[in-house]
């Protein structure tokens, strides 16, 4: 690439330069290519194949950040970092390199769905200055080390000046952070050991401890993916529990006895406590320490080496021992600096139910039995500490299972998850050693595909929400099962209205097309069989429960979830 106009794309960048320093010079209308290639196809064997026979082509530097630009996002979930750029940053500079004024932008987006659409038909046909893979990953770590929207704006208008019109769109997607092809995580981990020609299980454990795909890639080709480090304050993957319809199907899906525990109404987490330094993490590894500086404190207390999973929870101001309700929590994410009045107002507790590495060493690899002894040692089982051991029953059948989930419900929790005592930590991984039962009013995780306007006072707000579940757990095609209108307050349709606005593909009138990034809880009466869906089924009578801000789109129920409902409501 020689185009003067180009900067270095560096995150000490201030001079138009050429880039140097790339980690790879492969071309990136090449991974452009693939990636479109993968959009065309709905086969998930194609898909797999197009990326694993692309990242075999390319040395160890260029197909690390290839891997990671497949998964969806600039950078690896266990970085931290955002580009933070908005249709502010990509609008201008779109309508100024085709030449058309800004509204022009804002109609072909309603027609076309997305800004990457738009940025792919009106620079259709642009030559470009020859990216390479190097060139869009320094820009990506310049653009997130500019501290101020100016220099951001202008990183973005250079990069895309360079792309040519095959480029642009893929490039505008993973700037938005909005780059949807029809690959998950999983379908990423197959591709890179195919292309390595290694274990995918040996692919899926290094990605659980790093977070990082692109590490993944690298240690595949060098034969190295044993050596992937586990490092307290940096999260792992967490071990998710499979759900089943009723606790006969609990009881059968185990050997006795196992073990139960609540299901917690609250935000799953990771807490890592070395040293004096705690850290907590989300389950899409967010870091949420600055929110909870009270738990922060409260760990500090523990000892050094212990990395745990939990739940954060919402506590009762005048009783500690006792949970609230979801909605009590929900003020408290987000922040960075939490007022004191705030942390009385909404006191929250941390439930540890694992321990995956205690005295610096990790233990998750070892059977629960042993890692609830190590728990046990290390918190304590006080039901109003602000770090608090989960509670735990033995369970043979499923007249147990009824007994433990009718007195969970009755103190507040969502349900049950029932485990095998002889499992690992199987990090990153839905596998059948964990399983849960919600409520007896069953419930779907679900995404917003479209949202219309309501009547009345409800005439400003978009509170009308079709939902949608995922085909299975391999495909990712979304499939309507029903529309809600009633469960959220006036505030929170505020905000749920505001980004959904920001969302829309397709707009008529009141109704809009959203891109599928809200995750709702939502409860019903019962599944029904409907022509009128394509999953063919609905819901009646379908209640919004929460918004669900922690899930990602990815872990969504499937249409295996909703056959099961469909066909056995137990309570």
């Amino acid at each position: 690439m020689t185009d003067p106009q180009l900067p270095l794309f560096a995150a000490e960048a201030a001079a138009p330069r050429v880039a140097t320093g790339r980690p790879s010079a492969a071309p990136f209308a090449a991974w452009a290519a693939t990636a479109e290639a993968v959009r065309a196809t709905r086969a998930r064997r194609e898909k797999g194949r197009l990326v694993a026979t692309y990242l075999a082509s390319l040395d160890d530097p260029g197909g690390a950040v290839a891997a990671r630009w497949f998964a969806g996002a600039p950078f690896a979930e266990a970085d931290a970092r955002t580009l933070r750029i908005g249709r502010a940053t990509l609008w201008p500079a779109l309508a100024a390199l085709a030449g058309v004024e800004r509204e022009r932008i804002a109609e072909r987006r309603l027609a076309l769905g997305s800004t990457a659409a738009v940025a792919g038909e009106l620079l259709a046909g642009r030559r470009g200055a020859g990216l390479s893979l190097g060139d869009v990953h320094w820009a990506f770590e310049a653009i997130a080390a500019a501290r101020h929207a100016a220099g951001r704006e202008a990183l973005v208008r250079a990069l895309l000046a360079a792309a040519s019109g095959a480029e642009a769109g893929v490039l505008v997607a993973l700037l938005g952070g909005g780059l949807r092809i029809g690959l998950l995580a999983a379908q990423v981990e197959d591709a890179i050991a195919a292309a390595a020609a290694v274990a995918l299980d040996a692919v899926r454990d290094a990605h659980a401890l790093s977070g990082d795909l692109g590490e993944v890639f690298r240690r595949a080709r060098a034969g190295t993916l044993a050596e992937t480090v586990f490092a307290i304050g940096r999260p792992v993957g967490f071990m998710l529990a499979q759900p089943k319809p009723t606790p006969d199907a609990v009881a059968a899906a185990l050997d006795a006895p196992f073990v139960l525990e609540a299901k917690y109404d609250g935000i799953r987490a990771q807490l890592h406590v070395q040293d004096n330094a705690v850290r907590l993490f989300s389950r899409t590894r967010e870091d949420l320490t600055p929110a909870f500086p009270d738990l922060v404190r409260a760990g500090r207390a523990l000892g050094a080496g212990l990395v745990l999973d939990g739940e954060v929870i919402a506590v009762r101001p005048d009783d500690p021992a006792r949970i609230a309700p979801f909605r009590h929590l929900q003020p408290r994410l987000g922040r960075t600096a939490p007022a004191a009045a705030l942390l009385r107002e909404i006191p929250v507790a941390f439930v540890a139910f694992d321990a995956l590495a205690v005295g610096g060493e990790r233990i998750a690899l070892a059977p629960w039995r042993e890692r609830r002894s190590a728990l046990e040692e290390h918190v304590p089982l006080d039901v109003a500490a602000p770090i608090r051991l989960a509670p735990f029953r033995w369970a043979s059948d499923a007249a147990t299972v009824i007994e433990a989930f009718t007195a969970a419900r009755a103190t507040g929790h969502e349900g049950l998850v029932a485990k095998d005592p002889d499992a690992s930590y199987a990090a990153g991984r839905r596998g059948g050693r964990w399983l849960k039962l919600k409520a007896a009013a069953a419930t779907l995780d679900v995404v917003v595909t479209a949202a219309e306007r309501g009547n009345g006072r409800r005439a400003a707000v978009l509170s009308d929400l079709t939902f949608a579940v995922r085909a299975s757990d391999t495909d990712d095609t979304l499939l309507d099962v029903g529309k809600a209108y009633t469960g959220l307050t006036d505030a929170e349709l505020v905000a749920l209205t505001a980004t959904l606005e920001s969302l829309v593909r397709e707009r008529r009138g009141g109704w809009q097309r959203v891109e599928p990034a809200v995750v709702l809880e939502v409860t019903f009466d019962l599944v029904q069989a409907s022509p009128r869906h394509a999953s063919g089924y609905a819901l009646r009578f379908p209640r919004i429960v929460r918004w669900r801000m922690d899930k990602p789109v990815s872990e969504i129920d499937t249409l295996s979830r909703v056959r099961a409902l469909a066909g056995d409501g137990w309570m």
